[in-house]
């Protein structure tokens, strides 16, 4: 893997580009360590799961518990293991420890594949020394993030894939059954049914404008990302707040991915504020992480953790409640994991709540179409028949 290193050395900014980035030692002083991808490389796709990320820092936490060191785990790990991303992604762990490195930062290349998570808890692992536990934690978050970001994507796949099939269904309907029905549908002329014109209309614009239509959705979607870049914060703002049930179940995702991370950190000894400053690059949200500084703010002014939490209005009163409760009889680490636990199970609960609604709205939707195709299809010949009858 070839990557440019930036690096300072005796006040001045340096950059150089190494071939091979796992069997070299860094500089000193990084700042930032950049992937210099070839031609080619884009079309070198990885068939590495996630599941596989997270099974791999399990074994880890595993090997771990038996009290052996941490480079004997990981070169176990690389002989066992023959997924060559994940090779690479051991090596440069093993690496950055022999040449004295930060594994997090030497972990920055493969944000891409492994996520932010496993380079924040390795942070962490570096700034309180105890690396055993931190791995073990993140094996426990990766695992229960993983799980919640399934069930979040499974409930919104139900309505992507029936608005694609019934895009497809469309196609095929005006290729291939309406044109079997035009040649009846013009000895009637202007006297055609509403429902039949209608369709007929439909089927002109799709025949005439498929290409500009394809070509405005794909504009619509590179527009998007564009836009979404510029004004990411507006955009976060909106999916967090203002679309309903999305909003819901979005927020509960992120609340329990937030609270769970928390968790694991002030069960590492973590003081809470320094562990929220820590968890705001898993919200990856624009307008939740102005609110979580915005706590951290108030927390520094002397505001109870409970009122910082209260004056983002975003958070129910029970977890309030909790909160203060927490603060007053100094038992975090338990709340927190109520809080995770309840959390999980308010996501849980819109994930179902959401398949249950969309699903019946979409079945309807489904239905009205067919029978309007029924309708337009059929009426015409209802009428031929019973004009020759």
């Amino acid at each position: 893997m070839k990557v440019k290193i930036t690096y300072q050395e005796n006040l001045e900014i340096k950059n150089i580009t190494i071939d091979n980035y796992a069997n070299v030692k860094l500089p000193s002083n990084i700042i930032k360590i950049q992937e210099i991808k070839s031609f080619k490389d884009y079309f070198n796709i990885s068939f590495t799961s996630y599941d596989n990320i997270i099974d791999i820092f399990k074994e880890l936490s595993l090997i771990l518990d038996t009290n052996l060191p941490l480079n004997e785990a990981l070169t176990i790990l690389i002989e066992g293991n023959k997924d060559n991303k994940m090779h690479e992604i051991l090596t440069t762990i093993q690496t950055a420890i022999k040449n004295g490195q930060s594994i997090s930062r030497a972990l920055e290349i493969h944000k891409r594949t492994i996520g932010i998570l496993p380079i924040l808890f390795f942070e962490i692992a570096n700034t309180n020394g105890n690396i055993k536990d931190s791995i073990k934690a993140l094996s426990v978050v990766l695992e229960e993030n993983q799980k919640a970001k399934k069930q979040f994507i499974n409930a919104l796949s139900y309505p992507f894939v029936l608005i694609v099939t019934l895009f497809l269904a469309m196609i095929l309907i005006f290729n291939f059954v309406i044109p079997k029905f035009e040649h009846i549908f013009v000895q009637f002329g202007s006297d055609l049914p509403l429902a039949t014109k209608y369709l007929l209309s439909v089927k002109f614009i799709f025949d005439k404008y498929l290409y500009l239509i394809v070509g405005v959705f794909i504009f619509s979607i590179l527009g998007y990302k564009s836009l979404y870049h510029k004004y990411k914060y507006n955009f976060d703002k909106v999916l967090s707040q203002n679309i309903p049930i999305i909003s819901s179940l979005y927020n509960n995702f992120v609340f329990y991915r937030l609270f769970l991370s928390l968790d694991m950190l002030v069960q590492s000894k973590y003081r809470f504020q320094i562990a929220l400053e820590s968890v705001k690059p898993v919200v990856n949200n624009s307008y939740i992480v102005f609110k979580i500084d915005n706590i951290i703010n108030d927390i520094k002014n002397g505001k109870s953790i409970s009122k910082a939490f209260e004056g983002t209005n975003m958070f129910n009163s029970i977890t309030i409640r909790l909160l203060h409760s927490a603060q007053e009889t100094n038992t975090m680490p338990i709340i927190l994991t109520k809080l995770t636990t309840i959390y999980r199970q308010k996501l849980e609960e819109n994930i179902k709540y959401f398949s249950s609604a969309i699903g019946p709205m979409f079945i309807m939707l489904v239905s009205i179409l067919i029978l309007w195709l029924v309708f337009a299809l059929m009426l015409p010949i209802w009428d031929l028949s019973s004009v020759l009858s």
